[in-house]
């Protein structure tokens, strides 16, 4: 957009790789930082290439270089089909690949959320129902959404609560839905919510597809004897199963609601899907102001 030749873009992405940041200690308190890293990836972006344009110097080989990306951050190092990269490079648009999440919470809980919201509506369930409810995740997700336990069971936050799988479930089958809404201070002392999502375990998948798909499996069982089982092997958003915009625009417009009106929602939906045909970019920044 702002004009660089191929040596400007590789001096950009140079500089942005010294600009890369992040972890995911947030995960043991509940803090807000994870909020800052798609926002902080961004304005690293803009700057590396505002940078590049002004001619600041920047490291070429910033993936493959003995010292870049490849060599620090994964395991193979410089074992790599470096020619991967380019493959397709201009026709392939990996970015239109990215999933998009049907639900405002930690992405690898969602497979177990459309599975508890299908066994409950189906069954009538309420959480007096239930006598336990087992899901089935892969042990890579274990770490991030169902271990400490203790600390799962009653999220300390609305940010803690994303990434707890028993109160995501609890809420799935008690409220048939998983909103911002449900993350409300109220939300996370809720008796039922909490007494519900005490009985969620968890089982380690023994056949993965992660992290391909963030797959998911529920298994209720209920007090007058019941076993209510389903699995949920490719997960709504990926590539085999892209959300419709319908289902996208829902989200957003709930999103929404909890800080403006459908006027705004309304106006926003309208400048981003003229986006294509826009000659001043002023004029969406200024349709994503709340007044």
């Amino acid at each position: 957009m702002i004009g660089l030749d191929a040596h400007g873009i590789a001096s950009a992405q140079g500089i942005v790789g010294s600009l890369a940041s992040g972890s995911m200690e947030f995960l043991e308190t509940g803090a807000w930082t994870k909020r800052l890293h798609p926002g902080w990836a961004a304005v690293s972006g803009i700057t590396a290439a505002e940078l590049a344009k002004a001619k600041f110097e920047a490291p070429l080989a910033i993936y493959e270089g003995r010292f870049g990306l490849y060599a620090s951050h994964t395991p193979a190092g410089h074992d790599l089909k470096m020619d991967a990269v380019t493959a397709d490079l201009g026709t392939a648009w990996e970015l239109l690949r990215v999933a998009i999440k049907p639900y405002a919470a930690c992405h690898f809980t969602h497979a177990c959320i459309d599975i508890a919201i299908e066994l409950a509506t189906e069954n009538n369930l309420t959480s007096a129902d239930i006598e336990s409810v087992t899901t089935i995740v892969p042990a890579q997700v274990v770490p991030v959404v169902c271990e400490p336990a203790l600390a799962k069971l009653t999220p300390r936050s609305d940010y803690d609560a994303k990434f707890s799988l028993p109160f995501i479930v609890a809420t799935a089958i008690t409220k048939r839905r998983f909103t911002l809404a449900d993350l409300a201070d109220d939300c996370l002392v809720d008796p039922e919510l909490l007494e519900l999502a005490a009985k969620v375990s968890y089982q380690n998948d023994p056949n993965p597809t992660f992290p391909k798909y963030f797959h998911g499996e529920v298994i209720i069982q209920t007090k007058d004897g019941r076993t209510l089982r389903k699995r949920e092997d490719v997960n709504r958003g990926a590539d085999e199963r892209p959300l419709a915009a319908s289902e996208v625009e829902a989200k957003f417009r709930d999103n929404v609601a909890l800080v403006a009106g459908s006027d705004v929602s309304d106006r926003v939906l309208n400048a981003v899907m003229s986006l294509p045909t826009t000659k001043n970019s002023r004029d969406f920044v200024e349709a994503l102001r709340i007044k």
